[in-house]
């Protein structure tokens, strides 16, 4: 931190007569109008950028539904202290939708888990969420390859029963 200027000798700086500005240059100390401007301009772009940030939640969990997976899946956000949070993509009131689980790390089971839908989370957690939508995407398709390879053996045992069944009782 640098070292606090004095005020120049002779000169009386009195709260009530002078700006915070005319305090601050009466010690030598500059406003620089270039950051407030520069300022600004930072803050639009990034209000301009974020913007963008929910019609994308909403155009993946359209592109998400019309993969026609049909499958619930989650992928790891971030971990705290003793809880964690994980973006997932499962049916909400016969709906798929992206949501954000927040839960403590002790609970596998998810008893005392929260699910919002992720469109109405934070801008923070809406940007870390849409980095990892192609990660979602890859989970996805990974249950639906467990799911569809635990279907396959399934019907082929039925079928083989079934089909000995009916020999059975001919």
């Amino acid at each position: 931190m640098p070292p606090k200027k004095s005020a120049p000798q002779g000169v009386d700086i009195s709260p009530s007569e002078i700006s915070t500005s005319q305090k601050l240059a009466a010690i030598g100390v500059e406003r620089f109008p270039q950051a407030t401007g520069r300022t600004r301009t930072l803050a639009d772009a990034y209000q301009s950028t974020t913007e963008q940030i929910n019609p994308l939640i909403e155009r993946a969990e359209q592109g998400l539904r019309a993969l026609g997976l049909n499958v619930s899946g989650s992928v790891h956000l971030e971990t705290h202290e003793d809880w964690s949070s994980h973006l997932s993509f499962r049916k909400v009131d016969k709906e798929w939708r992206l949501l954000l689980d927040v839960g403590p790390d002790d609970d596998p089971v998810g008893l005392n888990w929260t699910a919002k839908p992720l469109i109405t989370t934070s801008r923070e957690m809406r940007l870390k969420a849409l980095a990892q939508l192609p990660l979602l995407e890859k989970a996805l398709v990974a249950r639906v390859e467990e799911q569809l390879a635990e279907a396959c053996e399934t019907v082929t045992d039925a079928a083989a029963y079934v089909a000995d069944l009916e020999a059975r009782t001919k």
